[in-house]
């Protein structure tokens, strides 16, 4: 699939697209911002400005405020990208009802041309875009929930649109991370299962919560990974709650305010270190290099 991905990006850029509206909720777009922002997207406004001069906004909401970008679209130059698993989440689909018909009322029977869906093959999604003649639809794999997607199809047609080097990208997790995977491999070798054991047992001493301090350029990441744990766990009383947002203050720390916290501290090896009180419990986890992102990811979907 990535030379499809890579070709989808050349055609893009040879038909002269300006803008990319991205459509979807939770799983199939919030990875979408970590890779945006790790790789140098520019923010502008509500878009990101990628380095070939493309925009990206990405809808992950109704709210009538998110529809400010119309102004600033020519839908000539615009594709809509409608991401969703099974084509059933009740937010894209408005957005997508929303686009449909303005492309609909401005081209007719082409408008399916302004139009790309990544959905689960054979959904309802996969149908609709069949039969509006879309200009690509992108399978993704039934077997890889939304929040496990970061290394799927969802996030990868986005790292072509940005020049990764994609094959490179997954090179390094397999080589790199895929090894510990395997059942001779003792468990203590293995660092996701050192990460879980950790937190699992700070979590029987009162830790039952996790804080996630980035360096600017992977802050994109901490939503990510919350979500991952938030929907992955907390059964039967059990669960990690991740904090969102709360960052670090000297302040609340003499306090006592991170008494029941663990602080996962993850940034690129040429970024400065984030300082926190000698006495909390850290989890520092350091990139050698940007293409490191994915093993970030597959990482914490095994945590």
């Amino acid at each position: 699939m990535l030379p499809a991905f890579q070709q989808f990006a050349e055609d893009l850029a040879r038909d002269g697209i300006r803008d990319i509206v991205v459509m979807g909720m939770g799983g199939a777009t919030q990875g979408i911002y970590t890779y945006l922002q790790a790789f140098g997207a520019r923010a502008e406004g509500s878009a990101f400005v990628l380095p070939n001069g493309m925009r990206v906004h990405i809808l992950d909401t109704t709210s009538p405020r998110a529809h400010a970008i119309d102004v600033s679209l020519d839908l000539e130059r615009t594709v809509f990208i409608f991401s969703s698993k099974a084509g059933g989440v009740p937010e894209g689909n408005a957005n997508f009802t929303y686009y449909w018909a303005k492309a609909k009322a401005q081209f007719g029977e082409a408008a399916g041309r302004q139009f790309v869906a990544i959905t689960d093959p054979g959904f309802p999604l996969d149908k609709q875009a069949a039969d509006l003649k879309f200009r690509a639809v992108f399978h993704s794999k039934v077997d890889v929930g939304g929040r496990f997607s970061a290394l799927s199809t969802e996030m990868l047609v986005f790292a072509a649109l940005l020049g990764i080097d994609t094959p490179r990208l997954l090179a390094n997790v397999r080589e790199r991370m895929t090894p510990w995977l395997r059942s001779v491999t003792p468990v203590e070798d293995n660092p996701a299962a050192r990460i879980a054991a950790v937190l699992e047992a700070l979590r029987r001493q009162g830790y039952d919560k996790v804080a996630f301090l980035t360096s600017e350029p992977l802050a994109a990441f901490t939503p990510w990974v919350e979500q991952l744990l938030s929907e992955s766990l907390g059964k039967d009383g059990q669960g990690i709650l991740p904090t969102s947002g709360e960052g670090y203050d000297p302040a609340l720390a003499a306090s006592g305010f991170y008494a029941d916290r663990v602080f996962v501290r993850i940034r690129r090896a040429q970024d400065p270190l984030i300082d926190l009180d000698p006495s909390l419990p850290v989890i520092d986890i350091v990139l050698p290099s940007e293409l490191s992102l994915g093993e970030l990811f597959y990482l914490w979907e095994h945590v």
